[in-house]
């Protein structure tokens, strides 16, 4: 018999399945999804300069000020007339520059006003004709036969992109070059954002050093960090604290209570499994937090957990490198992109097809893969979840689901 608990408001349980008494099944990635939706950091929103929000997610609506183009607007550099009178010999007014105000082009036959891209059409012309289309001679303009001369030709008519006082861009959108390019052009100087959260990176193993040490033939090089601040880093996130815990559990107790008061978010890898020496549950229950998840029914990765105290949130990973890398991928980036306000931040990802044949497993399983010409998948498959060295060749993974048919599987590219 399966059961779905409902959540109070505001806190969410674990989505549990029950086969028997006492027995508990892990969330499937799909529902750690819907459970991580609940437990969002609070919203903090701010106003935020423009030169600051690349990557960043809009969190207010847009909205145009004034038609675009706000003027009809001259898209070449050449003369602007009536087309009616293309075939007579034009007196040239002057020049009108683009950024200067407009001037009239009279109702009298045979004128015409130089122009340049971008400026402000005349009023009274309705076209223009290029420079290589001309023949000028001192201030008398001649369209060369050859040419065809109708209305509206370079002309960028105003409002023709845009109305006043239409919706520019929508709570949720993600502002790049684009984005901001447009606020810019509307007279947007700042913008409502969410506050970038606080961010510990903590990783436990007192067989881990520094990276730029020489290690001894029983230890390894701390790399987890690091992968997990590069991805933050291409989202625009970045992380305040990164140091390593003690499998002592005092000292780690300590450094934990310690790290709490000025982080929103500690991202952990390692000391989540059932060693003696994993304290990182047993110090986040003595500290308040609540456990959310402990487990999840995927493979490599399945003792990934969650925490929650207040306005706090814990997230944590095995120590392996590939259970870090997918679910750095798989679930914290999509949270984050979500607590960050994007749209749609958990959408099921496209689909690709898969070279080769797979039995079916009791757990979704992550699977490296290189993509082809044809923009199909092919296997790139891991010794063990130790294993990082293969994925260099890879381009993504795909998401295998626990039974399935066909060849077409959910692809999360590496970057």
């Amino acid at each position: 018999m399966r059961i779905r608990l409902v959540p109070e408001k505001n806190l969410a349980l674990p989505l549990l399945c029950k086969q028997g008494e006492g027995m508990q099944i892990p969330p499937s990635p799909e529902e750690v999804d819907q459970i991580l939706l609940t437990q969002l950091l609070p919203d903090r929103d701010i106003a935020c300069p423009l030169s600051k929000c690349a990557g960043r997610y809009l969190r207010e609506s847009l909205r145009a000020d004034r038609p675009q183009p706000p003027f009809d607007r001259v898209m070449m550099d050449g003369y602007a007339l009536r087309a009616s009178e293309a075939g007579l010999a034009l007196k040239v007014l002057g020049l009108l520059r683009a950024g200067e105000a407009p001037r009239e082009l009279p109702e009298m036959e045979a004128q015409s006003w130089e122009v340049c891209t971008g400026g402000v059409l005349p009023p009274g012309a309705d076209a223009v004709v290029p420079y290589e289309e001309c023949e000028r001679e001192a201030d008398l303009l001649c369209i060369r036969t050859s040419a065809e001369v109708r209305p509206g030709q370079y002309i960028h008519p105003c409002g023709s992109d845009l109305e006043a006082g239409a919706e520019l861009l929508s709570p949720g959108t993600r502002l790049g070059s684009r984005e901001l390019a447009v606020a810019a052009s509307f007279g947007y100087g700042e913008l409502q954002v969410r506050q970038l959260p606080r961010i510990a990176i903590l990783s436990t193993g007192d067989e881990l050093v520094d990276p730029t040490s020489d290690p001894l033939p029983h230890q390894i090089r701390r790399s987890n960090d690091l992968a997990i601040d590069a991805a933050l880093a291409l989202e625009q996130l970045h992380a305040q604290t990164r140091e390593a815990l003690p499998d002592e559990r005092g000292a780690m107790l300590s450094r934990l209570e310690a790290c709490l008061p000025d982080h929103d978010l500690l991202l952990c890898s390692g000391g989540i499994s059932k060693g003696r020496l994993d304290f990182l549950p047993e110090c986040l229950e003595e500290l308040g937090f609540r456990s959310v998840f402990r487990r999840v029914q995927q493979k490599p990765g399945r003792p990934m957990a969650f925490w929650t105290r207040g306005d706090k949130r814990v997230f944590c990973f095995p120590g392996n490198p590939m259970a870090v890398l997918f679910g750095l991928h798989r679930h914290l980036l999509p949270y984050l992109r979500a607590c960050m306000g994007a749209k749609d931040a958990f959408a099921r990802p496209e689909q690709r097809r898969l070279h080769g044949e797979l039995p079916p497993s009791g757990l979704t399983r992550y699977l490296p893969v290189s993509l082809q010409e044809d923009g199909s998948c092919q296997p790139r498959p891991l010794q063990n979840s130790g294993d990082f060295i293969r994925p260099l060749h890879s381009d993504g993974f795909v998401c295998i689901p626990p039974e399935h048919s066909g060849d077409q599987f959910p692809y999360i590219p590496w970057s």
